[in-house]
């Protein structure tokens, strides 16, 4: 991807990079100068859960290996058991 800096020295990130890591406007960034290369990471820690439309969102990386399903089902059996008395 590339960028291109304005007269003012000014980068746009492009929306779909400022959506996929939560930046929002005053959002802190990091810049780090090596010999030939720039980087730029977030500087502040994103919330992983928000509010969407009303509904609690989880928006971050979800680890290698997470079952899902797994969880799901044992959430349900513990729901049941509350239900049931059991």
């Amino acid at each position: 991807m590339n960028l291109k800096i304005d007269s003012a020295g000014r980068l746009i990130l492009p929306k779909r990079v400022r959506d996929r890591l939560r930046l929002t406007e005053g959002s802190l960034l990091e810049l780090e100068e090596r010999a030939d290369e720039l980087v730029l990471r977030p500087k502040e820690h994103v919330p992983a859960v928000i509010q969407r439309n009303g509904r609690w969102v989880y928006v971050g990386e979800v680890p290698s290996g997470f079952d899902w399903d797994g969880m799901v089902e044992r959430d349900r059996d513990e729901r049941a058991r509350e239900i049931l008395g059991l």
